[in-house]
C-alpha cells in the first residue's frame, strides 16, 4: 500500500486495476479501512493506496462522494466500482477481481 497525493493519483490509476481509500486523519473507520485493503492487495494482487483528502483538494474535489472511509476501483485510469464502508472488500469487488491462485 502507498500513500497517495493530488500529483501521484492519476499515474498510480492510470494502469491496470487500483484500489484508492479516500480518507482522513481524524477517521477510525478509515483506519480500520486499511487492514481490509492490506489483505485485499495480498490477496489480489491489485495495486492499493490511500489518499487524505483533507490535504489533497483537487482529489476531494474529483471524487469525493458522500463520505469517508470511500473506495474507489480503477481500471485504466477510469473509476469502474466505489464502495463507501468497512465492508468486505473481496466481496464488494468480487465482479471485478479474484484471489490469486
Amino acid at each position: 500500500m502507498i500513500e497517495l497525493t493530488d500529483k501521484t493519483i492519476d499515474e498510480f490509476t492510470s494502469a491496470d486495476m487500483a484500489l484508492v481509500l479516500l480518507s482522513a486523519s481524524w477517521c477510525g473507520h478509515c483506519a480500520a479501512a486499511m487492514g481490509n485493503m492490506r489483505e485485499f492487495e495480498e490477496d489480489t494482487g491489485v495495486r492499493c493506496g490511500w489518499i487524505d483528502v483533507q490535504c489533497n483538494r483537487k482529489t476531494l474535489i474529483q471524487y469525493f462522494g458522500r463520505g469517508i472511509p470511500d473506495f474507489l476501483l480503477f481500471e485504466n485510469g477510469h473509476v469502474i466500482k466505489r464502495a463507501r464502508g468497512t465492508g468486505d472488500l473481496m466481496e464488494v469487488f468480487s465482479d471485478f477481481v479474484k484471489v490469486k491462485k
